[in-house]
């Protein structure tokens, strides 16, 4: 087991990889394009939040928060790539990663219950909107970061 182990990282600390230096840099334009979308998407959100005020509610404001979290997972795909040198940026960004697609999964099962929750109690979301605010924050990202420390 120990020469498996050995081996593998053998192979990667010699970046001998499935794929050549071509590929790579291929794969990280697609992701950095993508990541561009996801921010330019994310800007065409919050201006819609911003300006139309008649239409903020507490599921809008949710629609946000989950932006938010994709917001930050697309800004890690522009962290520094560099597999010799780099350990502590791409720490970072395995964590940053981690917590904000846990977020990310996290914002949208709150979105599900919101809607589930409005359907069967009119208006109770809205009428205790300071309340639920605060827990679905605290849910939405700081649990998803104690998760994200413990995968790390």
């Amino acid at each position: 087991m120990d020469i498996i182990i050995t081996s593998s990282m053998s192979k990667i600390n010699n970046n001998d990889s499935h794929y050549s230096k071509d590929q790579i840099e291929m794969i990280i334009i697609i992701s950095k394009v993508l990541s561009s979308m996801s921010i330019a998407s994310f800007f065409l959100i919050v201006i819609l939040f911003w300006f139309f005020k008649g239409n903020r509610s507490i599921h809008l404001e949710l629609v946000l928060w989950y932006s938010m979290s994709e917001f930050i997972l697309a800004i890690t795909s522009f962290f520094p790539y560099d597999p010799d040198h780099e350990i502590i940026w791409c720490s970072i960004q395995a964590l940053m990663m981690t917590w904000f697609q846990i977020a990310s999964q996290l914002w949208t099962c709150i979105i599900g219950y919101t809607a589930f929750i409005s359907v069967i109690k009119t208006n109770h979301i809205e009428s205790n909107r300071a309340r639920y605010r605060l827990i679905f924050l605290a849910i939405g990202f700081l649990s998803s970061g104690g998760l994200a420390s413990m995968y790390i």
